[in-house]
C-alpha cells in the first residue's frame, strides 16, 4: 500500500506568533486544525447571507471543515499552531475519501466527528491535543526538508492516528450529554484547577460527588485512560509551557506542577514528551516556522520568512 504521506498531505504546517494580523476570506478543500497556544483569535465565517464569529482562547482549538469561507483576525500577541490536511487530488472530497478509500478501515472511528452540519467545531483541549499536533507538524516539516528518518512513514501514520483519536475523544465529551461525561468533565475541571497541588482520587471524587471506585471505573471506561494518567498529562503539559516561556529551573517547574520529587518529574516528562525537560526547552525555543503547499499543485511548497509575523 502506498505510504500515507502520499495520500494525506499536510498543506500548511505552522507554528508562529502573530500580532495585529488580518487574513482575507478564503476557502479550501483541506481540513484545517487551528490551535491557540496562548492569546486570543477570531475566526469569521462568511456566506451569502450570514457572518458568524468564533473566538478562540488559550488551549482551545478549532476544526474547520472543507469549503467553508473564513478569515482570521488577531489583535493582541497570540501564538498558534495550524495544520491543514488534504488529499493530493483536490477534486476528490477529502472527508469522503478518508472514510471510503484505501485507509477507511484505519480512520472509520472519525465518522462521528465529521457527521455534522456545522462548518467548524470548537474544543477545549482535554486530551493533550497540542502535544499530538506539534509532534505531527514537526515530523512532517522535517520530512519536507529531507531530514533523514528511516521510520518516518510509520511515525507519520501513528502520529496522524493519535491526533485524530485525541480529537475524537474531545468530540465525544462535547456531543454526548450523558451523566458519565458530566462526571468526566468535572474530573477534568478539578485536575485543570488543582494539578499543582497534592491531589488524590478521593479529593476528586468528593468534588464530583461520587465514590472513588465508581469514578475511576467510569472514567477509564468513557475516557480511555486512568485519572492518574490524565493528571500526569495535565502536569507535564503545564511543565512544557513553563519550559518554553519562563526561565524557571527544571526543579522549580517540577514543584510548581505538583512534583515534590525531581526524579519522578523527570521520568514522567520523558515518558510523555519522549525527551528530557532540558532538551525540550532547548528545542522548543527554536520551534517557529511556516510552510505552505500550493492547493493547485501539491508538489510545490513555500517556506515563509517567520520574522515578518513576529
Amino acid at each position: 500500500m502506498e505510504p500515507l504521506i502520499n495520500k494525506i498531505l499536510p498543506y500548511t504546517q505552522l507554528h508562529l506568533q502573530y500580532e495585529n494580523f488580518e487574513m482575507n476570506a478564503h476557502r479550501h478543500h483541506t481540513i484545517e486544525l487551528l490551535y491557540i497556544i496562548r492569546g486570543t483569535m477570531s475566526v469569521i465565517f462568511e456566506d451569502e447571507k450570514l457572518q458568524t464569529e468564533c473566538v478562540l482562547k488559550s488551549n482551545q482549538f478549532l476544526l474547520i471543515l472543507p469549503q467553508y469561507k473564513h478569515r482570521y483576525s488577531i489583535k493582541s500577541h497570540t501564538e498558534i499552531n495550524i495544520l491543514e490536511l488534504g488529499h493530493a487530488n483536490p477534486q476528490i472530497p477529502f472527508i469522503k475519501w478518508l472514510l471510503s478509500g484505501d485507509y477507511a478501515d484505519r480512520f472509520a472511528f472519525t465518522e462521528k466527528l465529521f457527521q455534522t452540519s456545522q462548518q467548524s467545531l470548537l474544543f477545549d483541549d482535554t486530551q493533550n491535543v497540542h502535544a499530538a499536533l506539534e509532534r505531527l507538524i514537526l515530523l512532517s516539516y522535517q520530512h519536507e526538508h529531507n531530514i533523514p528518518n528511516e521510520y518516518f512513514h510509520s511515525e507519520y501514520e501513528i502520529a496522524l492516528l493519535d491526533l485524530f483519536v485525541k480529537i475524537c475523544r474531545c468530540n465525544r465529551l462535547l456531543i454526548e450529554n450523558v451523566k458519565s461525561n458530566r462526571y468526566i468533565s468535572h474530573t477534568l475541571l478539578y485536575i485543570a484547577e488543582n494539578y499543582g497541588k497534592k491531589t488524590t482520587i478521593s479529593q476528586i471524587a468528593d468534588f464530583v460527588g461520587v465514590t472513588p471506585s465508581y469514578l475511576q471505573r467510569i472514567f477509564k471506561q468513557s475516557y480511555g485512560e486512568t485519572i492518574l494518567s490524565a493528571l500526569t498529562k495535565q502536569r507535564i503539559g503545564a511543565a512544557a509551557e513553563l519550559l518554553k516561556n519562563s526561565d524557571m529551573s527544571v526543579s522549580e517547574i517540577g514543584k510548581k506542577v505538583g512534583y515534590t520529587d525531581k526524579r519522578i518529574f523527570l521520568a514522567a516528562f520523558k515518558k510523555i514528551q519522549n525527551t528530557t525537560p532540558a532538551e525540550y526547552r532547548k528545542n522548543s525555543r527554536a520551534f517557529s516556522f511556516a510552510l505552505y503547499r500550493d492547493y493547485s499543485d501539491p508538489k510545490f511548497t513555500l517556506d515563509v520568512d517567520t520574522e515578518q509575523f513576529t
